[in-house]
């Protein structure tokens, strides 16, 4: 993989010369004059708003609950958010939910951050998540290789736009784990459902850092 990133050159330092006049030798006195100064033009480079990563392939598909591989995850989780993240220490750390507990054995209830939106704008909601795991994952039909890691949901219960339960079939005390995984990526369904599979793998949303912009393939 190669990085490339370019900076600012920093800007030239001022050139000074300092001038005085002195008195008369005859004469009475006179105040020094201050010292003018010269600056020389600075130097700048202009503003260079591109990262070049190189990565040794092509990812297989630009959606989160389908492609399995590193290349596919190098580029989707720039793309995409889930639920829960990790920090550099491994521990759980929220990501679009704010919050998460347990109610009892089998339902954990999750609260999504307010005012996030999807990079097209539209709100992240809890029927986005519902959407997302339901008829991505969870449908046989969609055939995600991903439902192995999600199987375990049994419902995702809307409470209001930012609540909702997940009800799990059995007691299952690292579900977190399981949303804190780049095949937990939350997908808009209003989107999704508009243009399609294929016009989402043209042009696919999320709610991550990065925007898709376009794909030229080798």
């Amino acid at each position: 993989t190669q990085v490339v990133i370019a900076t600012n050159a920093p800007a030239a330092t001022a050139q000074t010369q300092a001038t005085t006049v002195a008195p008369p030798p005859t004469a009475q006195p006179q105040p020094t004059v201050p010292p003018t100064v010269q600056p020389t033009a600075a130097t700048t480079n202009p503003v260079k708003d591109t990262l070049t990563v190189a990565i040794n392939g092509e990812p297989a598909k630009l959606q989160p609950q389908q492609p399995v591989g590193r290349l596919n995850e190098l580029v989707n989780a720039l793309i995409f958010e889930s639920l829960l993240t990790r920090d550099s220490q491994g521990s759980l750390q929220p990501a679009l939910a704010e919050s998460w507990k347990l109610i009892d054995p089998t339902t954990w209830e999750f609260k999504l951050h307010a005012n996030l939106k999807f990079q097209n704008g539209d709100p992240v909601t809890s029927k986005d998540v519902k959407f997302t795991y339901e008829k991505l994952v969870l449908d046989p039909t969609a055939k995600s290789p991903h439902i192995t890691f999600l199987q375990t949901i049994k419902a995702v219960n809307i409470i209001d736009d930012l609540t909702f339960d997940i009800i799990t079939t059995v007691p299952d005390v690292v579900f977190p784990s399981r949303v804190a995984d780049l095949y937990g990526g939350i997908v808009p369904e209003t989107y999704f459902t508009k243009v399609g599979e294929a016009g989402f793998e043209a042009a696919p949303i999320g709610a991550g850092s990065y925007q898709f912009v376009s794909w030229t393939k080798n």
